[in-house]
Protein backbone atom coordinates (compact mmCIF):
# COMPACT_ATOMS: atom_id res chain seq x y z
CA UNK A 1 0.00 0.00 0.00
CA UNK A 2 2.72 2.67 0.97
CA UNK A 3 4.66 1.36 -2.12
CA UNK A 4 1.46 2.12 -4.15
CA UNK A 5 1.21 5.47 -2.47
CA UNK A 6 4.89 6.55 -3.17
CA UNK A 7 4.74 5.70 -6.59
CA UNK A 8 1.77 7.32 -7.55
CA UNK A 9 3.15 10.43 -5.42
CA UNK A 10 5.86 10.50 -7.32
CA UNK A 11 4.22 10.38 -11.01
CA UNK A 12 2.38 13.43 -9.22
CA UNK A 13 5.72 15.50 -8.67
CA UNK A 14 7.20 14.34 -11.69
CA UNK A 15 4.27 15.30 -14.01
CA UNK A 16 4.50 18.73 -12.37
CA UNK A 17 7.73 18.65 -12.42
CA UNK A 18 7.86 18.75 -15.90
CA UNK A 19 5.01 20.73 -16.85
CA UNK A 20 6.97 23.68 -15.49
CA UNK A 21 9.40 23.86 -18.22
CA UNK A 22 11.72 21.46 -16.49
CA UNK A 23 13.38 18.98 -18.02
CA UNK A 24 13.32 15.28 -16.94
CA UNK A 25 15.19 12.44 -18.54
CA UNK A 26 16.36 8.58 -17.25
CA UNK A 27 19.19 6.45 -16.82
CA UNK A 28 19.11 2.31 -16.99
CA UNK A 29 21.69 1.99 -13.98
CA UNK A 30 21.84 -1.50 -13.81
CA UNK A 31 22.17 -1.44 -17.50
CA UNK A 32 25.18 1.05 -17.54
CA UNK A 33 26.64 -1.21 -14.22
CA UNK A 34 26.37 -4.48 -16.27
CA UNK A 35 28.22 -2.35 -19.51
CA UNK A 36 31.20 -1.50 -17.38
CA UNK A 37 34.76 -2.98 -18.06
CA UNK A 38 36.04 -2.58 -14.05
CA UNK A 39 32.59 -4.91 -13.07
CA UNK A 40 34.53 -7.89 -14.05
CA UNK A 41 37.03 -6.98 -11.87
CA UNK A 42 34.63 -6.60 -8.96
CA UNK A 43 32.93 -10.11 -9.67
CA UNK A 44 36.58 -11.87 -9.64
CA UNK A 45 37.40 -10.20 -6.52
CA UNK A 46 34.24 -11.22 -4.79
CA UNK A 47 34.32 -14.85 -6.28
CA UNK A 48 37.70 -14.88 -4.92
CA UNK A 49 37.41 -13.31 -1.98
CA UNK A 50 34.09 -15.98 -1.25
CA UNK A 51 36.07 -19.00 -2.62
CA UNK A 52 38.25 -18.28 0.31
CA UNK A 53 35.48 -17.82 2.84
CA UNK A 54 34.03 -21.15 1.84
CA UNK A 55 36.98 -22.63 1.93
CA UNK A 56 37.61 -21.93 5.75
CA UNK A 57 33.60 -23.16 6.57
CA UNK A 58 35.03 -26.41 4.45
CA UNK A 59 37.81 -26.90 6.86
CA UNK A 60 35.93 -26.23 10.24
CA UNK A 61 33.23 -28.80 8.94
CA UNK A 62 36.06 -31.20 8.75
CA UNK A 63 37.23 -30.79 11.87
CA UNK A 64 33.48 -30.63 13.36
CA UNK A 65 33.47 -33.72 11.27
CA UNK A 66 36.45 -35.15 12.73
CA UNK A 67 35.46 -34.83 16.53
CA UNK A 68 32.52 -36.59 15.93
CA UNK A 69 33.94 -39.60 14.27
CA UNK A 70 36.66 -40.02 16.96
CA UNK A 71 33.61 -39.50 19.98
CA UNK A 72 31.50 -41.90 17.89
CA UNK A 73 34.07 -44.51 17.99
CA UNK A 74 35.30 -43.75 21.64
CA UNK A 75 31.93 -42.91 23.02
CA UNK A 76 31.55 -46.32 24.21
CA UNK A 77 35.00 -46.56 26.72
CA UNK A 78 34.84 -42.92 27.61
CA UNK A 79 33.77 -42.22 31.54
CA UNK A 80 30.52 -40.33 31.78
CA UNK A 81 32.32 -37.34 32.42
CA UNK A 82 34.98 -37.35 29.59
CA UNK A 83 32.02 -38.03 27.21
CA UNK A 84 29.60 -35.21 28.63
CA UNK A 85 33.46 -32.92 27.80
CA UNK A 86 33.63 -34.24 24.77
CA UNK A 87 30.02 -33.21 23.86
CA UNK A 88 30.50 -29.94 25.16
CA UNK A 89 33.27 -29.74 22.70
CA UNK A 90 31.50 -31.10 19.70
CA UNK A 91 28.71 -28.49 20.69
CA UNK A 92 30.81 -25.15 20.96
CA UNK A 93 32.37 -26.43 17.69
CA UNK A 94 29.10 -25.91 16.01
CA UNK A 95 28.05 -22.80 17.75
CA UNK A 96 31.40 -21.33 16.54
CA UNK A 97 30.98 -23.08 12.68
CA UNK A 98 27.27 -21.25 13.11
CA UNK A 99 29.01 -17.90 13.81
CA UNK A 100 31.47 -17.90 11.45
CA UNK A 101 29.38 -18.86 8.65
CA UNK A 102 27.07 -15.63 9.53
CA UNK A 103 30.19 -13.60 9.42
CA UNK A 104 31.59 -14.84 6.42
CA UNK A 105 28.43 -13.51 4.47
CA UNK A 106 28.78 -10.20 6.52
CA UNK A 107 32.00 -10.01 5.59
CA UNK A 108 31.26 -11.01 1.99
CA UNK A 109 28.09 -8.09 1.80
CA UNK A 110 30.61 -5.29 3.07
CA UNK A 111 33.18 -6.33 0.65
CA UNK A 112 30.62 -6.47 -2.24
CA UNK A 113 29.70 -2.81 -1.30
CA UNK A 114 33.15 -1.65 -0.71
CA UNK A 115 33.60 -3.15 -4.40
CA UNK A 116 30.74 -1.79 -5.77
CA UNK A 117 30.89 1.99 -4.29
CA UNK A 118 33.48 3.19 -6.60
CA UNK A 119 31.53 1.87 -9.80
CA UNK A 120 27.97 3.53 -8.47
CA UNK A 121 30.15 6.75 -7.31
CA UNK A 122 31.82 6.87 -10.94
CA UNK A 123 28.18 6.13 -12.61
CA UNK A 124 26.44 8.93 -10.58
CA UNK A 125 29.12 11.39 -11.34
CA UNK A 126 28.37 10.71 -15.25
CA UNK A 127 24.86 11.10 -14.74
CA UNK A 128 25.58 14.62 -13.27
CA UNK A 129 27.65 15.31 -15.68
CA UNK A 130 25.57 14.46 -18.38
CA UNK A 131 22.60 15.44 -16.95
CA UNK A 132 24.33 19.54 -16.81
CA UNK A 133 25.31 19.53 -20.30
CA UNK A 134 21.89 18.23 -21.39
CA UNK A 135 20.04 20.75 -19.20
CA UNK A 136 18.30 18.09 -17.70
CA UNK A 137 16.58 18.78 -14.27
CA UNK A 138 15.72 16.08 -12.91
CA UNK A 139 17.31 12.17 -13.79
CA UNK A 140 15.27 9.37 -13.08
CA UNK A 141 16.60 5.85 -12.78
CA UNK A 142 15.12 2.30 -14.75
CA UNK A 143 16.59 -0.94 -14.10
CA UNK A 144 16.64 -0.79 -10.40
CA UNK A 145 16.12 -4.89 -9.92
CA UNK A 146 12.11 -5.32 -9.55
CA UNK A 147 11.27 -1.47 -8.88
CA UNK A 148 11.99 0.89 -11.67
CA UNK A 149 10.87 4.41 -10.84
CA UNK A 150 10.13 5.03 -14.57
CA UNK A 151 6.27 4.16 -15.18
CA UNK A 152 7.01 5.87 -19.10
CA UNK A 153 9.40 7.44 -20.79
CA UNK A 154 10.12 8.57 -24.28
CA UNK A 155 13.19 7.36 -26.08
CA UNK A 156 14.21 11.09 -26.17
CA UNK A 157 14.28 10.77 -22.36
CA UNK A 158 16.83 8.14 -22.27
CA UNK A 159 20.71 9.11 -21.00
CA UNK A 160 21.82 5.62 -20.60
CA UNK A 161 24.17 5.99 -24.18
CA UNK A 162 24.88 9.10 -23.52
CA UNK A 163 26.14 8.42 -19.57
CA UNK A 164 27.69 5.49 -21.39
CA UNK A 165 29.76 7.41 -23.95
CA UNK A 166 31.04 9.78 -20.87
CA UNK A 167 31.89 6.58 -19.38
CA UNK A 168 33.82 5.75 -22.52
CA UNK A 169 32.60 2.26 -22.69
CA UNK A 170 29.85 0.51 -25.24
CA UNK A 171 26.80 -1.24 -24.06
CA UNK A 172 26.94 -4.84 -23.31
CA UNK A 173 23.54 -6.65 -25.26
Amino acid sequence: MKIKFLIGFLMCAVSAYAQNGNKVGYVDADYVLRSMPELAEVETALNTYGANLQQQIQAKYAEYQSKVQDYQQKAAGMSEIDRKDAEDDIKALQERIGKYEQNAQEDLRKKQKSLMEPLQKKIGDAIKAVAEVEGVDVVLTAGLGEMDVVLYASDSADLTDKVLTKLGIEGVE
